[in-house]
């Protein structure tokens, strides 16, 4: 089948609309015309209706169904408009009728069951977080900038800044409202899961269903390298790694992932040093997760953390290192304390 779209004075095909269609196809096998892959939520992607060389853009489910957001050129479009826009459909009944005849009648599909939530029966009782993204704006670039991560940085780690949050499955029920205060979700983990980071927050700074085994970063690392730097925190590990070194971060200081997992991964490194905060606590969980990779391979890790005399300057971490007291100093500490 050509696309051209359908003209009206062709077969009459009776009243159509999303729903009618929407019996028979999904919305992501009719992005997928537009994309040449099927979205996925909170990824982000490039959009095919502009010259776009950063991955920018992303998928979503609202209300009214799966929406491709792109703010540069203000487009906020359904799978219909995606194929309105793309194919340079003159109206969007006519986009309907274009996907009808390329996915229903041509390929004679039979109508299924389906769910309108993107949640399937066995997760009902699983927390789940739902959050929906905003555009960067001068308040994030005003809390990143002082470590270095930029707004590039961020997109390349699925780091998306959230508007608004529906939590479900709590202790104490549902929720949804919107956010009044800095948030970001740290989106790269299996199955979903979320880390949701809360800056400015006196109280509780994280929130997350996650798990052990939920490790940053790791798609960064190379086959085979010298030296792997394991920390506690997303902002950590990308100011490492600025740095031009190997970094991955676990979900905190008091999490191990499993045996294999680990052994998988320090296995591919000459020499591995955790780096956790320089006070107490991090301080004995370093040397804990230290011991324990070197009773996976012997002699293969050992604990590193910041001069303690920093804690007077409230600096706990490298991401502190870097913003107060700049980045030559934080490259200063590596050069003298790493290979």
């Amino acid at each position: 089948m050509g696309y051209g779209y359908i003209s009206d004075k062709q077969e009459e095909l009776g009243y159509i609309d999303k729903d009618s269609i929407l019996k028979y196809v999904t919305e992501e096998q009719i992005f997928k015309l537009v994309f040449g892959y099927l979205p996925k939520e909170m990824e982000y992607v490039k959009s095919p209706f502009r010259i776009d060389k950063t991955p920018g853009c992303w998928f979503e489910y609202l209300d009214k169904g799966l929406i491709f957001t792109d703010f540069t050129s203000n487009t906020f479009i359904d799978c219909f408009g995606a194929i309105q826009k793309y194919f340079k459909i003159p109206n969007y009944y006519q986009a309907l009728r274009f996907v009808y005849n390329y996915f229903v009648k041509e390929k004679q599909l039979k109508p299924v069951e389906r769910s309108k939530s993107i949640y399937s029966k066995s997760d009902k009782d699983v927390f789940k977080i739902r959050p929906y993204a905003r555009n960067f704006t001068n308040y994030d670039k005003k809390f990143w900038m002082p470590y270095g991560i930029t707004r590039e940085h961020l997109m390349s780690d699925g780091v998306f800044p959230v508007r608004r949050l529906d939590l479900f499955n709590t202790k104490s029920g549902d929720y949804s409202y919107d956010l009044s205060e800095l948030c970001y979700a740290y989106t790269e983990f299996n199955d979903g899961r979320i880390k949701l980071y809360y800056p400015n927050s006196a109280n509780q700074r994280f929130i997350t269903n996650c798990v052990n085994n939920d490790i940053g970063a790791l798609d960064s690392l190379p086959v085979y390298g010298r030296q792997l730097i394991i920390t506690k925190s997303y902002k950590d590990c990308r100011v490492i790694r600025n740095l031009g070194r190997n970094s991955i971060w676990l979900q905190n200081e008091g999490i191990i992932p499993n045996r294999s997992l680990m052994e998988s991964i320090v296995k591919r490194f000459d020499k591995v040093v955790v780096l956790y905060d320089n006070d107490e606590t991090g301080q004995r969980q370093a040397i804990k997760v230290s011991h324990f990779i070197n009773s996976i391979i012997q002699n293969k890790s050992r604990p590193l953390w910041l001069p303690e005399m920093l804690l007077d300057n409230n600096i706990s971490d490298p991401a502190d290192l870097k913003a107060i007291k700049g980045l030559d100093y934080l490259t200063n500490f590596f050069n003298d304390y790493l290979l």
